[in-house]
């Protein structure tokens, strides 16, 4: 309500003005993190109720419940997303989204489904410190003050910020292809 009386310029909300952008992002993007958790388990569920011998899950409530979740997460978190674009910088709401994604995404996929228990100790460790560079990239990018840049200077960096995105996209892609050739080979 700060905002809407007396606006983003105001002292009253300086306390809020790096806490907010970071707000709807983190929260976009955990909320997206766990419509793919429930997304990969509904999967999973299809799976087996495919397979010779496995059992129909989809009679279940539990089956039903998880995809409804599904269905909440991934409406909340595009409403959030909205958000947060539609009040501040997408060059800083797309990146920080992004980080809290791929941060909880992993780490839900790592407790939930078991997905490092099989990895070798160097992939794991590589993993990590790939995952903590890009992270640290996103944090580096997202303490520019976007206000002061010049129209080009935007425009070039809402590039790169696509650029990362895509290709954050196709590392993301390629490690499911190679977790489901792993998964074909057993």
């Amino acid at each position: 309500h700060i905002v809407e009386k007396y606006g983003k310029q105001h002292e009253k909300y300086k306390p809020f003005k790096k806490l907010h952008p970071l707000s709807c992002s983190a929260l976009s993007g955990c909320l997206g993190a766990q419509s793919i958790l429930c997304a990969k388990s509904v999967a999973e569920m299809f799976k087996e109720s495919l397979s010779a011998d496995g059992a129909n899950q989809f009679v279940k409530v539990e089956t039903w419940l998880i995809v409804l979740g599904m269905v909440f997460f991934v409406f909340s978190q595009i409403h959030w997303l909205a958000r947060g674009l539609e009040s501040f910088d997408a060059v800083y709401i797309v990146p920080v989204f992004q980080c809290f994604f791929i941060s909880v995404a992993v780490i839900g996929g790592a407790v939930y489904f078991r997905e490092f228990d099989d990895m070798a100790d160097l992939n794991r460790f590589m993993f990590f410190v790939g995952l903590m560079i890009t992270l640290s990239g996103v944090y580096l990018l997202s303490q520019r003050d976007m206000s002061k840049l010049k129209p080009k200077q935007r425009f070039r960096a809402q590039v790169f910020v696509v650029i990362f995105m895509l290709r954050t996209q196709k590392v993301v892609k390629r490690k499911k292809e190679v977790r489901v050739c792993e998964e074909e080979a057993i």
